[in-house]
């Protein structure tokens, strides 16, 4: 089902690239950060990726009219699927669930006769303060993009990460 093509992942059969860094003609993108979001023809998301996705490929310039200026338009068109709610794309059943990684955040599975497919780039099972966490599918193939999944990165508590926060936001008031 999936295959790497030109150093990202390609699903021939519904011409779908997944975060692929070049710029595409359909691609679903899993959430909003650089490593994953790019500006391509058609993004595949969220309704809240792609509002951050629409703020962060807006056009600099408004586009002149004869009338009046236009606000900033995004350089990409956007096919949105909120958490939970299968579509098809031919045979194929797709379907995006929380990764909890950010706002925003989505996993991808596609189901076919072939099996269940499940993509995700960053994504986090316990709760953040700004998403809930991943949603854990029963799947057949599980392919993970993880920026910080090599043994090497240990991260503190999130609750002492907050409590350094906080007293530096004191100390420089």
């Amino acid at each position: 089902m999936f295959s790497l093509a030109e150093r990202s992942l390609y699903v021939a059969d519904l011409d779908l690239w997944i975060d692929s860094r070049a710029p595409r003609t359909r691609c679903y993108v899993s959430h909003g950060h650089s490593d994953h979001a790019r500006a391509h023809d058609t993004i595949v998301t969220t309704p809240v990726n792609a509002a951050i996705c629409r703020s962060r490929f807006a056009r600099t310039a408004p586009r002149k009219t004869a009338r009046a200026e236009q606000p900033p338009q995004p350089a990409c068109d956007f096919e949105e699927h909120a958490f939970g709610e299968p579509w098809t794309d031919g045979e194929h059943r797709l379907t995006l669930f929380p990764a909890g990684h950010v706002l925003g955040s989505a996993q991808l599975m596609i189901e076919s006769e072939r099996g269940r497919f499940v993509y995700t780039g960053d994504f986090k099972l316990t709760k953040s303060r700004t998403c809930e966490p991943a949603h854990v599918e029963r799947c057949d193939v599980l392919l993970m993009e993880c920026t910080f999944g090599r043994p090497r990165y240990v991260f503190p508590p999130r609750e002492e990460v907050e409590a350094t926060l906080v007293t530096f936001a004191k100390n420089a008031l």
